[in-house]
């Protein structure tokens, strides 16, 4: 996925988040490329790292929490 510091709040802005979903999957949350899944395109190692799984991958508030945890780890 594409990275982006969270500012202090640690709060990805809604625009960066959408911006990424449509780059990654162009916004459909059953999208798949390889290994990659869902809205965010995350892999199996990072849905694991992140939380997702079954029951949340086409949840945007579950995809917008990974990435957020996605981007705290390049700051």
């Amino acid at each position: 996925s594409a990275n982006a510091p969270p500012p202090s709040s640690g709060v990805l802005a809604p625009d960066y988040i959408a911006r990424t979903a449509q780059i990654e999957s162009g916004g459909n949350p059953n999208a798949v490329t390889g290994s990659k899944r869902g809205l965010m395109q995350f892999g199996p190692q990072e849905e694991r790292q992140f939380g997702i799984n079954d029951a949340n991958r086409t949840d945007q508030n579950a995809q917008s929490a990974a990435l957020t945890k996605e981007a705290a780890l390049h700051t």
